[in-house]
Formats: structure tokens, C-alpha cells, sequence
């Protein structure tokens, strides 16, 4: 015995072999394309690949050098250099005074161990230098009151090279500088500038109360390119 079915079921039926109908045509849609390409790469690609050249110019660009700039010259600290001793007859600046006239008569020196002579001390030998006071006994620094410009060197200034170049200055009770060594050199030429310039720098001298003392003090001596 059958059974016919009744028209929602027959309704049912053909949406469902419409929708099955449209997945098989899409999945037939996605091989057929899939196998398409898969032909392409394997048969078209080859033959781009051969017509392609073996090797590609390149444009290179070749870019001048940057110039950079110079950079300052910074020569090494130099050591100072010794004055050179001399024997001078007398009695040096470290030896024991006084003021009784029944002492013996000497001028200043730094030996006792060669005949009398009448030769004095320079102002740059070592014996000849004044002692400088301790820095936390000076109750007034010495104050510079003319200063002293030398000519700029040529080879500095061709450089391009300005700076200040730090001194070590022994200044002595009357404001005199007696002694000067580079502290902090910057150029050669600068160096041995600043060093004749400040022998003839003149200060008014440091004091402790209300006397004049020697003093050593640090100095810069500055070159300015106009």
C-alpha cells in the first residue's frame, strides 16, 4: 500500500534537489578553476620564465664623498721642563735667616760649595722662583690689571683652530708672573703663544692680611679667530 505526499512535502522535496543541485555546480565551478591554474603554472609559467633575460642592469648612482669638517687638532699634554741648574754661590732661598749683624754675609744662591763669585740668580732658575703660599692662607687672589695679546699664529689660524689653552702661573709678591706651564695644551703654536703672552701679563699681587705673597693659580688664555 502507498502513500502519496501530500503538497508541503512534495514542496520540501524539490528545495532540497535545488540546494544539492547548486553545491555540486559550485564545487564543480572550484575543481574546473583549480585545474586551470595548475595547467597555467605548469605549462604557460615555463615559457615566461625563458623569455625573461638572464641577468638585469642595475643603474648604480656613485655619490661623491662627504666632506667632513676637520676636527681641532689636540696635541698631548707635554711635561714640564726643568730649568736648567746652575751653580750660583750663596745661600738659597730655603736656608735659615737673620737679621743679626753677626752673621755672615751672603747674596743668594744655591750652593756654598765653589768660590765666591759675583753671579746672581736668573728669574727662571728654580732657586731664583718664589715659594708660593697655600691657597687657603691667601686672603685676596691676584687680579690681573693689564693683559697682553700676542699675533694670532698663522698656522692655528689657517687651521681654523681657536680655543683657550690653560696656563700654570707663579705669580710673585709684586705681580709679576715668574713662571708659566701649560696646564692644558690645545695647539702647538697656540701653546707657545700663550706662554710668551703670559710672562708678560702683570697682576696685582695676592695678599694674606696686608702683605703681598707669591701665588700659583690656573690661567686661561683664550684665542678668538676674528
Amino acid at each position: 500500500m502507498t502513500t502519496a505526499a501530500t503538497s508541503p512535502q512534495r514542496s520540501s522535496l524539490k528545495r532540497s534537489s535545488l540546494f544539492a543541485d547548486r553545491r555540486s555546480l559550485r564545487w564543480s565551478v572550484v575543481i574546473h578553476t583549480a585545474l586551470v591554474v595548475a595547467w597555467g603554472l605548469g605549462v604557460i609559467l615555463p615559457e615566461l620564465l625563458k623569455r625573461l633575460p638572464e641577468t638585469m642592469e642595475v643603474p648604480v648612482v656613485v655619490l661623491d664623498a662627504p666632506k667632513v669638517a676637520p676636527l681641532p687638532l689636540e696635541a698631548a699634554p707635554r711635561k714640564p721642563q726643568a730649568p736648567q741648574k746652575r751653580s750660583v754661590f750663596g745661600l738659597s732661598r730655603k736656608a735659615l735667616t737673620t737679621e743679626s749683624a753677626e752673621a755672615p754675609v751672603a747674596k743668594a744662591g744655591n750652593t756654598l760649595a765653589k768660590e765666591p763669585d759675583k753671579e746672581t740668580l736668573k728669574d727662571e732658575d728654580a732657586d731664583s722662583l718664589p715659594i708660593p703660599t697655600d691657597d687657603y692662607l691667601v686672603s685676596q687672589m691676584p687680579v690681573l690689571l693689564s693683559d697682553f695679546r700676542v699675533p694670532y699664529p698663522a698656522e692655528a689660524k689657517k687651521a681654523g683652530i681657536q680655543g683657550a689653552v690653560v696656563l700654570d702661573l707663579l705669580i710673585d709678591e709684586e705681580g709679576r708672573v715668574r713662571q708659566a706651564l701649560i696646564a692644558k695644551p690645545l695647539f702647538p703654536a697656540l701653546d707657545e703663544a700663550a706662554l710668551q703672552a703670559a710672562l708678560k701679563l702683570r697682576f696685582k699681587p695676592a695678599r694674606v692680611a696686608d702683605k703681598s705673597v707669591a701665588v700659583r693659580i690656573r690661567y686661561a688664555y683664550r684665542f678668538v679667530l676674528e
